[in-house]
């Protein structure tokens, strides 16, 4: 189960990198991407990507889990999912770009 995020209030304004990050949890709503994962799919560094993984799940618009079944021999990677209010906010966002999915 997706732990239930801190939710502090967030403006509409992300930054670009931010909205980096969104975009590939907006094109595919039922993506759970690891740090990792987004980190290739956006070219921000690792230690950007989770910086802004972690300022997104504690405005309540991403949600994590730990793995379930990690590789034998490594730790559970946390995972992330879009919740509805960071899809409705990242689309909002996008759509003036018409980058919108």
């Amino acid at each position: 189960m997706y732990q239930q995020p801190r939710i502090r209030p967030m403006t509409p304004n992300f930054t670009y990198e931010a909205l980096k990050v969104m975009m590939p949890f907006v094109l595919s709503t039922t993506a759970t991407l690891s740090g990792y994962d987004v980190r290739k799919q956006t070219g921000i560094s690792l230690s950007g990507s989770y910086l802004i993984l972690a300022r997104l799940e504690d405005h309540g618009l991403l949600c994590s889990k730990k793995e379930d079944a990690p590789k034998h021999g490594q730790l559970p990677r946390k995972l992330y999912h879009i919740t509805d209010e960071g899809l409705s906010m990242a689309r909002t966002a996008l759509a003036p770009l018409q980058l919108s999915a």
